[in-house]
């Protein structure tokens, strides 16, 4: 879709810790947003999913939800499935398949070497991807946000599309991601390494790209 050119100049030197002027820049885009998530939509959304909001995407959510349309999770949707659930699925699905037929080496190594009977090295992936930090899922479902830590600034993953399971930088925190999604900003200028997300860190295969994809 194609967005109508800012009216106004969006500065570098804006702090893209304060996701109100994210927000305000975005409907500048054309950005469509729905209302704000009150209390208690916040926490029937964390319970159903079994997950809590990183902090900055929780703000944001305060602010106003981004609009679907776009490809934002619609967080007003029922759905049946817990939504950390089905990356983790697929995840180990994609793992147990790689391990199979392309000779991945095994990436658990901290949970002891692979296991011989294929029966019991996929009980073994899934019981790894069960345990793992929970990610929430941010546009596209291709976009997610780990849980851990509970602090904001967590790095913002871009999944693999293919067989093969892998992560690269979709943004080194949330503002990040959507000032480069967007085009809020044509220079960020130089950004520290991603913060390191447990157990998933594994999986990064890539630094973030100029684009996003």
């Amino acid at each position: 879709m194609s967005l109508p050119e800012p009216k106004q100049p969006f500065h570098n030197e804006m702090p893209e810790d304060d996701l109100s002027l994210v927000v305000t820049a975005m409907r500048i885009r054309g950005i469509r947003f729905q209302p704000p998530l009150d209390e208690g939509e916040i926490q029937d959304i964390e319970r159903h999913n079994a997950f809590f909001f990183p902090p900055d995407l929780r703000k944001l959510l305060e602010i106003a939800v981004p609009h679907p349309s776009h490809g934002f999770t619609d967080w007003r949707k029922e759905t049946p499935t817990p939504l950390a659930t089905i990356l983790r699925q697929k995840a180990a699905n994609s793992i147990c398949w790689q391990l199979t037929y392309c000779n991945l080496p095994w990436p658990f190594e901290e949970s002891g070497g692979q296991p011989k009977d294929p029966g019991a090295m996929f009980d073994k992936v899934y019981e790894m991807f069960s345990i793992a930090p929970k990610m929430v899922p941010l546009l596209d479902r291709r976009f997610y946000m780990p849980c851990e830590p509970k602090r904001a600034g967590n790095p913002v993953f871009l999944i693999s599309s293919s067989n093969h399971f892998a992560l690269s930088y979709g943004g080194f925190n949330l503002s990040h991601f959507l000032i480069k999604r967007f085009g809020l900003a044509q220079n960020i200028g130089a950004k520290p390494l991603p913060r390191r997300v447990r157990f998933w860190q594994q999986f990064v295969t890539a630094k973030i790209s100029s684009e996003s994809e």
